[in-house]
C-alpha cells in the first residue's frame, strides 16, 4: 500500500505587498529559479501534472508552445511533458457537470469524454494516467460531497446507481481502448461520500466500485482519495480495511497553507502501519 500525493509546494516573492490588489508586476518572472535536489525522488516516484482542463482550454482557443516558441498540438504537449520529467497525468471526472441549460459549471469541464480524449494523447506518448472519479457533478472536498443530480438517496437504489455508473465508465474505457494505470475513487472522502455520512453505507458504496474495478481492470491500481492528512486518518483507514475494500494507494490532497509536514508524516504513519 502506498501514499500518492496530489499538490505542490511553492513560494512566491512579491515586489509589492499590494500587487494582488492592484495587478502590479510582482517581479516573480525576473527571479532566478532555484530547485534543490530531493533525495527521496526515485524512478518510481509519481511526477504528475493535472490536465483536467486541457480539452476545455483547447476549445476556448488556448494555445500551448514549446520553449522555443513552437506551437504544440496535443501530441507535442505530451511529448514536452514527458521529456521534462513528467510520468503521470491526473484527470478528474464528474458525473454530469452541466446545468439545466446545458452549461457546464466551469472547473475545466471535467467530463468523462474530455478525460478520455486527454488520456489517449497521454498514453500514446508513454505517460501513465490516473482518473479521479468524483462521484459528483462538481469538484468535491472534505465537507462538500454532493450527490449527482437525480441520483437516489435511498441506500439500496443508490447502490444500484453507483454500480451502473462504474460499469458504464469501465465500458467507455474499453470502447476507447484506454487502460487506466490508476483509478482514484472519490476526492477528500474522509467522512462523507455521495452525501452519505454513515460508514456502513460509505464502505458499501466504495466496495461496489473497487470490486468492479479490481474484477474488470485487474492491472489498474486503485486509489482512495482522502484530504486533510493527519493522524485522524486512522478512522477512515480502519473503516476501509475493516470492510475488506481493495485498494493499492491512498491519494492525498495536500494544501501547504493548511497541512504541515508533521500532519503529513502522521497520516503516512497511519497508512503504512495499517
Amino acid at each position: 500500500m502506498g501514499l500518492f500525493l496530489l499538490g505542490s509546494l511553492s513560494s512566491i516573492a512579491f515586489a509589492d505587498d499590494a500587487s494582488y490588489q492592484t495587478g502590479a508586476d510582482t517581479g516573480v518572472s525576473k527571479l532566478p529559479a532555484m530547485v534543490s535536489k530531493v533525495d527521496s525522488v526515485t524512478d518510481q516516484t509519481i511526477k504528475g501534472v493535472d490536465l483536467t482542463s486541457y480539452q476545455a482550454e483547447i476549445a476556448a482557443g488556448v494555445k500551448f508552445y514549446d520553449f522555443n516558441g513552437g506551437l504544440l498540438d496535443g501530441n507535442g504537449l505530451m511529448e514536452l511533458l514527458k521529456n521534462n520529467g513528467v510520468n503521470y497525468v491526473n484527470l478528474k471526472v464528474a458525473v454530469n457537470p452541466f446545468d439545466a441549460n446545458g452549461n457546464t459549471y466551469g472547473q475545466g469541464q471535467p467530463t468523462l469524454q474530455n478525460a478520455i480524449k486527454t488520456a489517449v494523447l497521454a498514453q500514446n506518448a508513454g505517460l501513465k494516467v490516473n482518473f479521479t472519479l468524483l462521484f459528483s457533478d462538481a469538484y468535491t472536498s472534505d465537507d462538500v460531497q454532493k450527490a449527482p443530480k437525480n441520483w437516489p438517496s435511498d441506500d439500496e437504489k443508490l447502490h444500484s446507481q453507483v454500480t451502473a455508473y462504474i460499469d458504464d465508465v469501465i465500458s467507455q474505457f474499453n470502447n476507447n481502448k484506454v487502460l487506466p494505470n490508476m483509478i482514484t475513487v472519490g476526492n477528500q472522502i474522509n467522512y462523507k461520500f455521495i452525501d452519505k455520512t454513515d460508514w456502513p453505507t460509505i464502505t458499501m458504496l466504495l466496495k461496489s466500485v473497487t470490486d468492479a474495478i479490481h474484477e474488470k481492470l485487474p492491472t489498474t491500481l486503485i486509489g482512495i482519495g482522502l484530504g486533510k492528512p493527519n493522524s485522524y486518518w486512522s478512522t477512515p483507514i480502519w473503516q476501509l480495511n475493516n470492510a475488506g475494500i481493495h485498494y493499492d494507494e491512498v491519494v492525498a490532497n495536500i494544501n501547504p497553507a493548511w497541512n504541515s509536514m508533521d500532519d503529513i508524516a502522521a497520516a503516512k504513519k497511519v497508512v503504512l502501519s495499517a
